[in-house]
């Protein structure tokens, strides 16, 4: 990716206080400045880089628990799913979509999971408490 224009540090803070995201050329590479989102104050979505590192994520994530859902889970295949889930946070890490991660597979009654995860995104000094439900019914609901 290369910039279009070439824009001052200044502008590029501006525009990506305006929503904008702005990508510039910098010695170690193309930077972006990405800007606030409309969130309320206590939102963890704040940042459009952080929506975009956690929506990849979730993305990511029901590729690999799409197998999983409707099979009923017993010790083998819970640990299975555990496995799928941490590899897949590993192989984001690796990518530097994330810095780092901690998740816990939880049953909230019959036939249904929830995997709570605190993702730290990249350029993120703090982390992102997301809640998948998963069911057989509906998949990927976004809790919180």
């Amino acid at each position: 990716v290369v910039p279009l224009f070439n824009v001052k540090d200044s502008i590029a803070n501006k525009l990506s206080t305006l929503g904008y995201v702005v990508l510039t050329q910098k010695q170690k590479g193309t930077t972006v400045y990405s800007g606030d989102l409309a969130t309320s104050d206590a939102s963890d979505f704040d940042y459009i880089s952080t929506a975009l590192a956690i929506s990849e994520v979730l993305k990511r994530l029901e590729a690999v628990i799409e197998p999983y859902l409707g099979r009923g889970l017993d010790l083998p295949l819970a640990a299975a799913l555990n496995n799928s889930v941490d590899s897949e946070l590993r192989s984001t890490a690796a990518l530097g979509i994330i810095n780092g991660y901690e998740f816990v597979i939880s049953r909230v009654g019959a036939n249904n999971l929830a995997i709570n995860l605190k993702i730290t995104p990249k350029e993120e000094l703090r982390a992102v408490s997301v809640t998948l439900a998963l069911s057989p019914d509906t998949t990927f609901n976004l809790e919180g």
